[in-house]
């Protein structure tokens, strides 16, 4: 089996040391930094083998060897449907829109991109991801505990989701994940933005950098959530330029977990910024509000007209 090469073992130097003080998020220009190259370019391919889905459920990628690289091209016109990715050493992704259809109830269909059992780094780059009235889903779920997952220069918006039904989330690696990287990313969810509790299997790092998050109003009065940011105690976190615009009514403190009011590791909320002071696992502190330039990846940039 191939492990990552150099490049993408160097792509981690230079994060802040967990346990450093919280280093406080710059008021750059969003729009400026949006013109800046990626933070983690896209794997070194060796020979990779190319695959085209359409834009129905239907059309999956195989199951991928673990052992090969893999691009997955997303088709030309909007995809009305999830994208399973089940194996595969390094894949990647740029461009495309995908959109989540009316729920139905099943899990599979309710996933925009799922990721599960990749062994290398899956790097997702400038893809659209939305829903329909009456869908509930994610954006992109991970159970690949051995994976690094980039995220980069994408817009995920409108997630739904309801406490009575499918819990939507913007990212959820709920089944592990080796190291998670979200740079350039915008998204809304009317239940859950980042939710990286380690739950079905072990999250190593999460890094998160140049990313705005709006949460939305309830779906229906009673959905919940609200929590745009929910992580534990183990994995190693990093913030950079990470905005949260809570829904009306909750304020930053009751938009990010641990809340101000948890008993055991309250985040601290002071000038419009959340610490968590007794987490050694977290570096740096997540803002309210939205970026003063704009969004990470503004309306335009990701989708099917994607420029790299």
């Amino acid at each position: 089996m191939k492990g990552i090469n150099r490049r993408q073992a160097l792509g981690v130097l230079g994060v802040t040391a967990v346990g450093a003080m919280a280093s406080v998020p710059s008021l750059a220009s969003a729009a400026t930094i949006a013109q800046a190259g990626l933070n983690w370019p896209a794997p070194a391919l060796d020979n990779p083998e190319t695959i085209t889905v359409g834009t129905t459920f239907d059309s999956q990628p195989p199951d991928l060897d673990v052992n090969k690289d893999y691009i997955i091209k997303l088709p030309s016109t909007t995809r009305n449907a999830a994208l399973i990715i089940k194996g595969g050493n390094n894949v990647v992704i740029i461009g495309g829109h995908i959109r989540l259809p009316v729920n139905d109830g099943v899990s599979a269909h309710s996933r925009a991109i799922h990721i599960t059992g990749n062994q290398g780094v899956v790097h997702i780059e400038g893809v659209l991801i939305d829903t329909v009235a009456g869908g509930l889903g994610d954006g992109v779920t991970i159970q690949a505990s051995n994976a690094i997952v980039q995220v980069q220069k994408c817009r995920i918006m409108n997630i739904r989701g309801i406490q009575s039904g499918f819990h939507g989330d913007v990212i959820q690696p709920w089944g592990g994940v080796r190291e998670l990287r979200v740079d350039q990313l915008t998204a809304s969810s009317s239940y859950q933005g980042l939710f990286c509790p380690v739950s079905d299997g072990p999250i190593g790092r999460i890094i998160v950098k140049r990313t705005n998050i709006t949460a939305l109003p309830e779906e229906v009065p009673g959905a919940n959530g609200g929590f745009m940011w929910w992580v534990g105690t183990q994995p190693s976190v990093t913030f950079s330029d990470f905005y949260v615009q809570p829904r009306s009514g909750r304020t930053l403190g009751q938009s990010v977990w641990p809340a101000d009011d948890d008993a055991t590791n309250p985040c601290t909320v002071a000038n419009n910024l959340a610490v968590w002071p007794t987490m050694a696992n977290i570096s740096g502190g997540i803002r309210g509000g939205q970026p003063p330039g704009g969004d990470f990846c503004p309306n335009g940039v990701p989708g099917l007209g994607y420029t790299p």
